[in-house]
């Protein structure tokens, strides 16, 4: 795809390269076709339409990979709740038992409070590690798209 628009550009064919940019939808595409359509207005005006087509394309590729930090955050909580729930459950036995109570009439709520807990870190550890990776491969994309970006539209910039 640079390489094609790279060679409109060479060639002056902007029309042809804003006609790609609307057809191929991807980030670099969005923010040069963001850009492209602003040609007229000069080069102040097309980075500023970059910059928001940019900064929405961000907001898109992290919007993907957010329900993974909500689901690592909260499975957590969610195991305390059973946490808590369980050692309730083990107290009121205690109550209900008084000096009577034994090992093994806590043992109920005591699993619950150990099984939750280890279910909800169980998700959270391999959610929030997903998570953080493709955080990261989400900016480099950013990163890289950035410069390439940039490469393409430079030759928009007045010379002085």
């Amino acid at each position: 795809m640079v390489d094609e628009l790279e060679k409109l550009f060479e060639e002056e064919e902007y029309e042809e390269a804003l006609d790609l940019c609307a057809t191929q939808r991807t980030y670099i595409t969005k923010v040069v076709g963001a850009g492209l359509s602003k040609i007229g207005g000069g080069y102040i005006h097309m980075t500023e339409a970059m910059d928001e087509a940019a900064a929405e394309e961000e907001m898109v590729l992290q919007q993907k990979i957010g329900w993974l930090s909500l689901i690592g955050n909260i499975s957590p909580m969610l195991g305390l709740f059973g946490t808590v729930t369980g050692m309730i459950r083990a107290f009121k036995e205690i109550e209900r038992l008084g000096a009577n109570v034994q090992p093994k009439d806590l043992g109920k709520g005591i699993s619950e409070a150990l099984v939750t807990t280890l279910l909800g870190l169980a998700v959270a550890i391999p959610t929030l590690s997903a998570y953080i990776i493709f955080r990261n491969k989400v900016q480099r994309i950013i990163a890289d798209a950035t410069v390439v970006v940039g490469e393409l539209m430079d030759r928009f910039r007045p010379t002085e």
